[in-house]
């Protein structure tokens, strides 16, 4: 099987028929990988500068790792074309955007910004409604602006990074099935 980063330039000067469909299926999922792995490692940054803000420079090698993998991993399934370097990207992209972006950014920073528009809007003290759900401990951060801003950024480009991610394993899948098999 054939990597799916290059054909060779004969194949590209000169394709037949059956070699045109499957050009152009490697070719989206090409650019479905660059927006993939860019959204996610945007995600991966904003998430970073989350949580640095909050614990301190401790954490910042490890979401700078974080914000390296998938790279690295949209790197080895284009080289190999090999499945596992799929579903190791598809894992990343779950612990990313399920982990940090729902979890972290959703749960906790964009429900507690409405429960505070509510709060507003019906009249109600916002310092008598309990968070609506903790994913950290209490942090004297809570209510800053860019500690709240950054939480639902990460929701935000969570969203992004999961359209692309899906969009990319889809055309990945859909471009290894109909790859001819190799012997």
């Amino acid at each position: 099987m054939k990597p799916l980063a290059q054909t060779s330039p004969t194949q590209r000067d000169n394709p037949s028929a059956h070699e045109r469909p499957n050009q152009a299926r490697a070719a989206i999922a090409r650019t479905y990988a660059t927006l993939s792995f860019v959204s996610l490692t945007a995600t991966a940054v904003v998430i970073g500068v989350h949580h640095v803000y909050r614990e301190g420079w401790v954490l910042l090698l490890p979401f700078a790792v974080l914000a390296a993998l998938p790279y690295l991993l949209v790197r080895w399934f284009r080289v190999s074309g090999s499945r596992p370097s799929l579903w190791a990207y598809a894992l990343l992209s779950t612990v990313i955007i399920g982990g940090f972006s729902f979890v972290d950014g959703f749960l906790d920073h964009v429900l507690n910004a409405l429960l505070g528009l509510y709060a507003t809007a019906t009249g109600q003290e916002a310092d008598h409604l309990e968070r609506a759900f903790r994913v950290l401990p209490p942090t004297h951060l809570i209510g800053d602006f860019f500690y709240e801003a950054t939480g639902i950024l990460e929701f935000v480009a969570g969203v992004v990074a999961a359209y692309y991610a899906y969009r990319f394993l889809r055309a990945a899948i859909v471009n290894r099935s109909n790859q001819p098999e190799s012997k």
